[in-house]
């Protein structure tokens, strides 16, 4: 009562947020998203639809023939943080301390196949 707003829980990747996690789940804790957009594959199986979240700074991907989050897409915008801690913009150490080595880096890329993780 009094007018106080509830704040929003941080997203966090890895524990509220994950792949494989169905996306009616990913809905309804995201809420009804602004865009979807379906994108044609070389075969039905291949169909994909992104459901974009400016708000929360997230995208995410799917097959469509299979209602579960494939990929998620983390924007400039994301104001959360990852399940180890991380938030976006951390120095390439802080990543290291929380997610070890990664297992291949380019001047773009760092890959943790493991995790599941490609940070750029």
């Amino acid at each position: 009562m009094g007018g106080r707003k509830k704040e929003k829980e941080a997203i966090v990747i890895g524990k509220l947020l994950k792949v494989g996690m169905p996306l009616e789940k990913t809905i309804a804790l995201l809420g009804i998203p602004k865009l979807i957009t379906v994108k044609r594959g070389t075969e039905p199986e291949m169909d994909s639809i992104s459901i974009e979240y400016l708000n929360h700074g997230v995208r995410i991907h799917a097959l469509a023939k299979n209602p579960k989050v494939e990929e998620l897409e983390v924007l400039p915008t994301f104001k959360g943080k990852f399940a180890a801690g991380v938030k976006i913009g951390a120095k390439f150490q802080n990543r290291m301390k929380n997610y070890g080595i990664p297992d291949s880096v380019n001047a773009h890329i760092a890959e943790y196949p493991e995790s599941e993780m490609h940070f750029f």
